[in-house]
């Protein structure tokens, strides 16, 4: 009987030792939802003036283009994409996608489709020690076509 306790409280300890090596080792960061909203100016926007009509918002820092603006993720954060007018009732924003376009993919799929007028993925590659992962937003005003795109970027720790 005294073996087979000793037994049981060996294994016990084992696996409580699994559990609590286990569990160390586990990434105890949690989910962001991060929201990239993109300010546009519908009543000026043509096809050849994006670059001043088009921007970020707060989260562009002064001199920094709509091409330059990158913002920081970690893996296993969801990202939304909208789209704003800058004055609302000139018209309506649509993000109709998100392409891949260059250095470190991060999503699983090179394409992500907007789906009620908002684009929503989830990270998934750091792009830590690589090449930031480089994509363009597509989007439309009241319905435009073809669509205007902007291509920023995204660093992932």
């Amino acid at each position: 009987m005294k073996t087979i306790n000793r037994l049981l409280i060996f294994t016990t300890i084992v696996l409580l030792s699994f559990s609590i090596t286990s569990c160390n080792s586990c990434d105890n960061k949690k989910t962001k939802n991060r929201t990239i909203t993109l300010h546009v100016n519908t009543a000026d926007i043509t096809h050849n003036n994006i670059s001043t009509t088009c921007n970020f918002g707060k989260a562009q820092k002064a001199g920094i283009s709509n091409e330059e603006f990158t913002i920081t993720a970690d893996v296993g954060d969801i990202i939304t994409w909208e789209g704003v007018a800058i004055q609302p009732s000139e018209g309506e924003i649509t993000i109709t996608r998100i392409i891949y376009a260059g250095g470190t993919k991060i999503f699983v799929n090179d394409e992500l489709p907007g789906k009620n007028k908002v684009v929503v993925g989830t990270v998934k590659h750091s792009t830590k020690g690589k090449p930031d992962f480089k994509y363009k937003i597509f989007f439309t005003v009241n319905n435009s076509n073809p669509p205007y795109k902007i291509d920023p970027k995204i660093q992932v720790n």
